[in-house]
Formats: C-alpha cells, sequence, structure tokens
C-alpha cells in the first residue's frame, strides 16, 4: 500500500498531519494482515470499509454529496494504478 496523503501539499503540512499519515500506516498493515495472512475476500473487506466511512461522513457537518464525490474520484484514480 503506498501514501495516498502528498505531504507536499500545503494543506498536510499541519500539526496533523503526521498522525494522518501514522494512522493510514496503521491501516496499511491491518488490511495486508487481514487479506494476506487472515485471508479475509478482499470485496468483504472494502465494503466494511466503506461502510465505516459513511458512519465518519455521517458525524460531520459537511456537504455529504460533495464528500462523497471527492472520495470516489480519489477512490477511483488511485484504483487505476
Amino acid at each position: 500500500m503506498g501514501n495516498v496523503i502528498n505531504l507536499a501539499d500545503e494543506k498536510f503540512q499541519r500539526t496533523n498531519a503526521g498522525k494522518i499519515v501514522q494512522a493510514c500506516n496503521i491501516l496499511d498493515a491491518q488490511v495486508q494482515q487481514l487479506v494476506w495472512v487472515e485471508k479475509i475476500p478482499p470485496n468483504e473487506l472494502l465494503a466494511a470499509l466503506a461502510q465505516r466511512l459513511g458512519v465518519y461522513i455521517s458525524c460531520t457537518n459537511a456537504d455529504k454529496d460533495d464528500i462523497v464525490k471527492r472520495l470516489m474520484k480519489i477512490v477511483y484514480r488511485f484504483a487505476k494504478k
């Protein structure tokens, strides 16, 4: 799993950037453990992760349609690699 966050972007040059990258690295390790070692089918794991993202989005006051559209563009871009 590669880094999804570009640390050169100014918006990630905040105090939370390190925490976000650390959380992503932990998540990457857990996903690799589940998929490669424990043989969890990736399609099941992805559906569960998408459900959790929906829960996190519901906790914000952001425009949910806009956030979902932006997330789907990111997912599609990285899925093509």
